[in-house]
């Protein structure tokens, strides 16, 4: 594809699915830089607690082990790719990725494990502890590919746990109906917790707007207002809000005895909201650094000045590559006279120039100009134009030994000249020659003659 095909394609925004993760965020057209994006959050009450005994004492027939878990944190942690691509200007897009996560884990976690193995008989299992619940703990994670904005598969992302029933009240009936069937009633309480989260924007340092949807992108402009340079830092973050709702669920109960099978149903389920508040959150900054190239061109206009007919004059046009990054060209010209050392599309290294060498060849009398047009991916400056001028003079214009441009003096060789339009003395004839030997000794014997008279005379 030509670079003068992109430039134009570039101005047009890139519109993708998000399905089409091959072509977002860099769209298909442009220079495109893309790097992971990849924020966490946490929101820790407090140090979590992890403790496992091992199976002690270790080598005994008989052993036990105990856990302990103690949490408190909510965690956020975003998984994408950022893509900024230019020109006509640096535009900042975000791809969500697999590895995005929203955990919960409060509360208390213990359990007590026993094994033995005597004479051949093991035997390995948890076994209860008096009076003390072994989960309490509500801990969940749940995992999501994209970056939870406007567009997602599904927001906002829910993670939700509950801890086992607990029973804290129990009162026996007693027997009846003959002593076949006996029951109670009971109260169970058992503690929920759910989270839930969603990205409200993206927000890029300079950039025209924030990213609010899956598929956004956003312009970035100059932290000088006027020239990106040869690189710039972009620095973008995420921002969200995050709920949590924890409540208390009530379950009266009926418990009943009959014929060796015991029964418990639920009279009624009542809720208590015990926590319910929602938190914006801002994810730490990510930054990168773009290299970019960076176009200059010095001369806007180079005269060749006078040059004869059959010669040729070259001059210097350097093309100068500022920037930290390689700078695609397409140099443009169309004439018959004027040519460039290298023309068409090409590629300039980092801190690199390249002469293009302009030559003029004079095919008629007279002056011409012509432009060269020198196009780039520079996000600051898309297309520089220099002219081209010169005089296109013939042989006979530089008789007094002067050296024109792009040469050594001309050896026109013999010159006519035309009778003198101001009383002629017969010094020169039209079609006469200025190396004519025999004009020469003609005028020297008259000469001579007028010498010979006047000493007669004397």
């Amino acid at each position: 594809m030509r670079l003068s095909a992109v430039f134009v394609a570039a101005f047009v925004s890139v519109v993708a699915s998000q399905t089409a993760h091959a072509q977002f965020p860099c769209g298909t057209t442009g220079t495109c830089t893309t790097f992971p994006f990849s924020e966490s959050y946490s929101s820790t009450g407090f140090m979590a607690v992890d403790f496992d005994s091992g199976w002690v004492p270790g080598g005994s027939p008989l052993q036990i082990r105990a856990t302990l878990h103690i949490g408190g944190s909510s965690a956020v942690h975003l998984q994408a790719n950022e893509g900024v691509t230019y020109p006509p200007s640096l535009r900042a897009a975000f791809d969500g990725q697999p590895g995005g996560y929203l955990s919960i884990d409060y509360g208390i976690e213990v359990h007590l494990y026993f094994r033995f193995d005597v004479l051949g008989i093991g035997w390995e299992g948890e076994i209860p502890i008096p009076f003390i619940p072994s989960d309490l703990r509500l801990a969940s994670i749940v995992s999501f590919d994209d970056l939870v904005l406007l567009g997602a598969a599904h927001k906002p992302v829910v993670a939700a746990d509950s801890s086992a029933r607990i029973r804290v009240l129990s009162y026996d009936l007693g027997s009846f109906i003959g002593g076949l069937v006996s029951g109670g009633i009971a109260l169970d309480i058992q503690g929920m917790l759910t989270a839930s989260y969603e990205t409200q924007r993206i927000r890029v340092d300079h950039g025209l707007v924030p990213v609010t949807s899956e598929t956004g992108s956003t312009t970035i402009f100059p932290v000088s207002g006027s020239d990106y340079g040869a690189g710039m830092d972009v620095v973008a973050h995420a921002e969200g809000r995050i709920t949590h709702v924890g409540a208390i669920h009530l379950y009266p109960s009926v418990f009943i005895g009959a014929l060796g099978q015991n029964f418990n149903l639920d009279l009624a389920d009542l809720p208590f909201n015990l926590i319910q508040n929602s938190n914006d959150i801002r994810f730490p900054d990510v930054r990168r650094n773009i290299p970019l190239p960076d176009l200059r061109v010095d001369d806007v206009r180079i005269d060749f000045g006078n040059v004869a007919m059959g010669r040729t004059s070259t001059k210097p046009l350097i093309v100068y590559n500022d920037g930290n990054a390689p700078m695609d060209v397409e140099v443009i010209i169309a004439s018959t006279v004027y040519s460039v050392a290298q023309y068409g599309a090409f590629t300039i290294p980092a801190h690199s120039s390249i002469d293009l060498t302009p030559t003029f060849r004079p095919a008629g009398l007279g002056n011409s100009s012509t432009s060269v047009v020198i196009r780039a991916n520079d996000p600051d400056t898309l297309m520089r134009t220099v002219t081209l001028a010169g005089t296109s003079v013939g042989p006979n214009a530089l008789l007094d030994g002067g050296v024109p441009d792009g040469g050594p003096p001309i050896d026109a060789g013999p010159v006519s000249y035309a009778p003198s339009s101001v009383g002629s003395c017969g010094c020169s004839i039209e079609g006469s020659r200025r190396d004519d030997t025999r004009g020469l000794l003609l005028v020297a014997a008259l000469g001579t003659l007028l010498l010979v008279r006047r000493r007669r005379r004397g």
